[in-house]
């Protein structure tokens, strides 16, 4: 299996569609793109005949509580981002496609950025240190840094999807020779127009993801684990 850990707004949409079966053939009826944790649509995933690709917003943990587990996985990856640049691109997203965050527009509506960040933050969606929670089912660095090491292909980062592409590329060029990766433009994010307070505050909140972020960043973009068959990440 091919399985990426879909945070959201870490160009992950766009991820999917290097995948899709209308540009790859070859995985038709074996393409998987979910919303959230849903165990029968992950199961019959891992039965389908490979190469099968999974993604969607769930949990590294959420693969072993559907019977998915290491030996099954093929290539393992995910994708991090700027905390707060991610927060401002959610409710960019909100605010323009609110029917895409049904559970979050509703009762926000046109309400500011920092009434959209306590309304998430206090029922903890997407926030905080969700990316570490995505990566690893824990939300701390050093537990997404131990998951990267220790089962992940590698994790890239948003601001180089081209790295993510390129490590695609290479390990997937036998198993599915038909993989086109085409550019990824990232949606704007309204950092700029947030106060400096509500920053700081997203900052500070979400500050395992940010080590997450700039550990990736810090390594040029991307990083390898045990899966990448390149030996693992070095410190």
């Amino acid at each position: 299996m091919i399985i990426f850990i879909h945070v959201e707004r870490t160009a992950g949409s766009s991820i999917h569609s290097w995948f899709a079966p209308g540009e790859v053939p070859i995985l038709e009826g074996r393409y998987f793109v979910i919303s959230a944790f849903m165990p029968d649509v992950m199961k019959a995933a891992a039965l389908a005949p490979r190469p099968s690709y999974l993604a969607g917003h769930f949990a590294l943990t959420d693969l072993e509580e559907c019977g998915i587990t290491p030996a099954d996985i093929r290539l393992l990856f995910s994708m991090t981002r700027d905390p707060v640049e991610r927060a401002a691109s959610l409710y960019a997203l909100m605010r323009r496609s609110p029917d895409w965050l049904p559970h979050i527009a509703p009762f926000v509506g046109d309400r500011d950025m920092a009434y959209f960040y306590d309304f998430c933050r206090e029922r903890e969606f997407y926030f905080p240190n969700d990316q570490c929670r995505r990566i690893s089912g824990r939300p701390s660095f050093e537990a997404a840094k131990e998951a990267i090491r220790s089962r992940y292909t590698f994790v890239g980062s948003s601001d180089r999807t081209d790295l993510a592409a390129a490590a695609l590329r290479s390990r997937l060029a036998g198993t599915l020779p038909g993989f086109r990766a085409a550019p990824v433009r990232i949606n704007d994010a309204v950092r700029q127009e947030m106060p400096a307070r509500l920053v700081d505050r997203i900052a500070e909140d979400n500050s395992e993801d940010g080590l997450l972020h700039r550990f990736v960043t810090d390594r040029g973009g991307i990083v390898f684990g045990a899966g990448s068959g390149g030996g693992g990440m070095t410190e």
